[in-house]
């Protein structure tokens, strides 16, 4: 009987271990598994997390470009008062295309922080008949069919500042806040042979030249956002648009241009800007739009 105790005691010790070393085994195996897939789960979550733009897109530095401007549509109205002198570009032949020079000095400051600059510079010089009749002074208006020499420049300045909401290897989204101004100087000298209309209604011919000059200022702020996009890490594109409203001082901008990084310090640039201003008080009223294709070479620092 006794005999029999022991086999059964050691059958059972048997079974117990065999049954323990499973279940261990089987254990370790799930603790292994929870193991490997807390290790999967925080590699996946990794590989989800959003890649910080300061390690996908490298900062942009300082970048100078200037160029040559090709004014190829102009129609502003200039005019002070309601018998004030006035600039009709159109009636006084400066419509044609003009050349100018444009240049812009882009920052990036820090990571997704810019501070861009844009100078342009645009002249016209134009010799020709009226055609139509022009305000000038108190009640003189000097009518259509006369030889006028004109000229007129237009000096702008573009600063703003502006944050890439969105900045990938190819693409980014910057919002910008900057300001306008510019200053219109103009000059018309009409040749003899002409004829001027006072406000009598006396009709005289113009028998020695005569000039009239006026200068204008300009200033507004200019709230847009800029897009660019990379075809690959040299070919890119991009596009601007902007405006201002301040009642009696309305207007728009907009830009668009393809570039070429040909080395790592040099580029090429081929855009378009578009300007369109309506500005009306007691003193002065302007209104008018301009576009200017450019070319610009680049440096970047």
């Amino acid at each position: 009987m006794n005999k029999t105790r022991i086999i059964q005691f050691l059958a059972l010790t048997l079974v117990g271990n065999f049954t323990l070393q499973a279940d261990e085994g089987v254990l370790t195996k799930a603790m292994s598994n929870t193991s490997a897939g807390t290790v999967d789960a925080q590699a996946v979550r990794k590989s989800n997390t959003f890649k910080d733009p300061q390690t996908t897109a490298p900062l942009q530095g300082i970048e100078f470009r200037i160029g040559p401007i090709y004014n190829t549509e102009t129609n502003i109205d200039i005019q002070t008062g309601p018998r004030g002198q006035a600039f009709d570009l159109e009636k006084l032949g400066l419509d044609d295309p003009n050349l100018g020079v444009k240049a812009d000095l882009d920052w990036e400051v820090g990571p997704r922080l810019h501070f861009n600059n844009s100078l342009t510079w645009i002249h016209f010089n134009q010799v020709g008949n009226l055609q139509g009749d022009v305000t000038y002074g108190t009640g003189m208006k000097l009518l259509s069919g006369s030889r006028v020499d004109t000229e007129l420049d237009i000096l702008k300045y573009e600063p703003k500042i502006g944050y890439d909401v969105v900045k990938l290897e190819d693409f980014r989204v910057m919002p910008y806040f900057g300001g306008i101004g510019a200053v219109a100087h103009g000059n018309v000298s009409a040749k003899t042979g002409g004829f001027v209309e006072r406000e009598q209604g006396k009709i005289s011919r113009i028998d020695r030249e005569k000039a009239f000059t006026e200068t204008h200022y300009f200033g507004t702020y200019l709230v847009g956002f800029e897009l660019q996009y990379r075809f690959t890490k040299s070919f890119y594109t991009g596009c601007d648009f902007g405006g201002y409203y301040m009642g009696f001082l309305n207007g728009a901008v907009g830009k668009g241009y393809l570039a070429y990084d040909f080395t790592e310090k040099f580029s090429l640039r081929l855009g378009c800007d578009a300007d369109w201003v309506s500005y009306d008080d007691s003193k002065l009223t302007v209104e008018g739009y301009t576009t200017t294709p450019y070319l610009q070479m680049g440096m970047k620092f």
